[in-house]
Order: structure tokens, then sequence, then C-alpha cells
């Protein structure tokens, strides 16, 4: 099983990161057991911040975060679990706006390989 740091690392959602106007001020996840050895699932939530030019507001959207954050996570991963490669994929689930906050709920599926 890919532990949670490196299931994320393989996906690039790492604090700090930049999307298309927004940076990624935390992520939480953990991951469950849905058949040992064979498949994990690992619920995610991402927050990201808007960032400002120069003091101001800038001016990004949902609509151009979303195709930036997709770019990470559409395509399938091979990610390393202590000796075994399990292919790793995530789904998208919910998004929730507040202010220049969005929260992103995401699902991500490890299978053995």
């Amino acid at each position: 099983m890919p532990d949670v740091p490196e299931f994320l690392k393989g996906f690039n959602l790492i604090k700090g990161n930049n999307f298309d106007g927004y940076t990624l001020e935390n992520v939480e996840a953990s991951h469950e057991v849905v058949r040992k050895y064979r498949e994990y699932k690992y619920p995610i939530s991402l927050t990201l911040k808007k960032r400002s030019k120069n003091g101001g507001s800038d001016s990004s959207s949902i609509s151009e975060l979303l195709p930036s954050l997709n770019e990470e996570i559409k395509k399938e991963h091979i990610i390393y679990g202590i000796r075994n490669p399990y292919r790793c994929f995530i789904k998208f689930q919910s998004l929730s706006k507040n202010s220049d906050t969005v929260v992103v709920k995401l699902m991500g599926i490890a299978y053995r390989a």
C-alpha cells in the first residue's frame, strides 16, 4: 500500500503548490483498507486560497482553477508501496467556495498492479 504522503506526492498535491492563481494551503488525507494488500481508498480534502497580486485581488476564478487541478489528478499513476506497485487514480467528489478559499474533496484509489 502506498503511504499517504507518497500517494499525494505522486499527484503533486503538496502544500504550497500553485494551481492557476490559487495556492494549496492545506491537505488532509487518510487511507482506508478496502481489500488488504489489494485495494485502498484515500479520502482527500484540499484547501486552496486565492493568491493576491500586489495587495489586490487576483482575477483567477474557479473556472480557471479546475482545469489546472484536473491536469494533476486526471492521469493514472503507478506508485509503489513497500515492495509492490499500485495503480492509483483520483476521483473528484465535491467543491465548495467561501470568499477567497476553495475546498475540494477527492477520493484516491489504489489497486495492486
